[in-house]
């Protein structure tokens, strides 16, 4: 018995426990940052980031001399051997055997490009091209997941002032309450309008579980988006005014989204990629010229009338030119050449759809800007409508049926103003993407 008793104290002790590592977020600010740090994406062309900067070293290294070491070993059957047309005097054999049955050699050799066409130089050039393009293929992959966890933050923020929207009706529904039940104990109110009343407050609560349910779904979202281990929290926020934001004329928006988007920026290294590669394909048509240098210490060496080992050094110049490959070099450069030129017409294509993309977002933040201001118009004339619909009641001047309807278009009307401010904070989120240059707006 006393065992059980410990075991329920440490499950309760640890429910707390297990609670305060729950990581809580701040602002959107501090999500990105975390994002920026922790999510497998964004971790993965990090890898290949560094990859890319080992394969631009590599081929720099390609450049210089090379050191190789050699060594190896031969058995000849067979020697050559000289017969002498005459008799010397004193040796009664007329042959001379030049060579030896074994043959030894270890060999230091150093070897140097000297011209291959330009094509080491623009292999270098070419590697490093790759290294930024993956760096700008982070930064679209980085901006993408900040569009995405900027969406995930904001239907949060709806969620939570929708909610608290929902809790200021559900007390101006206890206050109803209260009075339909004063006035049906005195008789001015029949049971049916304390129904009406319970009824309607029964359906905000069930709006209102509904809304903490998705909550739990948002913030799953959120910590999958993040790679978060724990269970992470958003911090409670004061409710949302209208957005603090200063729409500029929008040519100034298409200029930020030329010069600050990824995508276009990641083109044109691919375009100059694409240049890298031409020159190389063309290095073909050129002699490749290498000089070469060993030192060697064999048996026999160069006198292979002696079966003994020695040192000597080589030094030499190697030139292979490619005459006739029936056009396959020329093929390779035309391949290339379309293949810039398909990059050409993309990056005009992509110019077009940016364009679209700011201007579509543009006008929808417009658009909610507006709505916000008629929202708010439309709410303060709902409290005023709810407040004298509410004192015409008491004075007996309402029926129960105008102040359901008059706190119905207040909630409604409440719940719509939250939902405009959400809507123009993310199409300011939309903008941002669409140009390329995320900075968030405070409430």
């Amino acid at each position: 018995m006393k065992s059980i008793v410990c075991m329920l104290a440490f499950v309760f002790l640890s429910i707390p426990a297990a609670a305060q590592y729950a990581k809580t977020y701040t602002s959107l600010q501090e999500i990105w940052r975390a994002l920026a740090r922790q999510n497998l994406s964004l971790a993965r062309l990090d890898a290949a980031l560094e990859q890319t900067e080992l394969e631009t070293r590599v081929r720099e290294a390609s450049r210089l001399p090379a050191l190789i070491a050699g060594g190896g070993y031969n058995f000849i059957s067979e020697t050559a051997r000289l017969t002498l047309p005459f008799t010397l005097p004193g040796m009664p054999v007329q042959e001379i055997e030049a060579g030896v049955n074994h043959q030894y050699d270890l060999n230091l050799r150093v070897q140097q490009p000297l011209f291959t066409g330009f094509r080491l130089k623009n292999e270098v050039a070419l590697s490093r091209t790759q290294r930024e393009k993956v760096s700008l293929q982070k930064a679209i992959a980085r901006n993408r997941l900040f569009l995405l966890a900027g969406q995930i933050y904001y239907r949060h923020q709806l969620n939570r002032m929708q909610q608290a929207m929902l809790q200021k009706g559900l007390a101006r529904l206890d206050l109803q309450l209260q009075k339909v039940r004063s006035f049906f104990r005195s008789e001015q109110a029949t049971s049916f309008d304390t129904l009406e009343v319970f009824n309607r407050r029964l359906e905000l609560a069930n709006r209102l579980q509904q809304l903490r349910r998705y909550e739990r779904i948002i913030l799953t979202q959120l910590q999958h988006v993040l790679n978060d281990s724990v269970t992470v929290r958003i911090a409670e926020t004061p409710p949302h005014s209208r957005p603090p934001i200063r729409l500029l004329p929008l040519p100034s928006y298409f200029q930020q989204a030329l010069q600050s988007r990824p995508e276009l920026q990641q083109l044109s290294l691919r375009e100059k990629a694409q240049s890298h590669k031409i020159r190389i394909a063309k290095s073909a048509l050129w002699p490749q010229i290498f000089a070469s240098a060993s030192f060697h210490y064999a048996r026999p060496g160069v006198n292979f009338f002696e079966d003994e080992w020695m040192t000597y050094y080589t030094v030499g110049i190697q030139m292979q030119w490619r005459l006739w490959t029936w056009r396959q070099d020329g093929y390779r450069i035309q391949q290339a050449q379309i293949e810039q030129e398909r990059l050409r017409l993309q990056k005009r294509a992509l110019i077009q759809d940016i364009r679209q993309q700011v201007q579509e977002a543009y006008l929808n933040l417009q658009s909610a800007l507006e709505q916000i201001r008629l929202q708010e118009r439309l709410v303060d004339q709902e409290r005023e409508r709810y407040r004298r619909v509410s004192e015409q009641y008491d004075q007996g001047q309402a029926a129960l049926l105008d102040l359901r309807n008059a706190e119905i278009r207040l909630t409604e009307a409440e719940l719509q103003l939250q939902s405009n401010y959400i809507e123009a904070y993310q199409a300011h989120l939309q903008l941002q993407f669409a140009i390329g240059q995320f900075e968030p707006v405070q409430p």
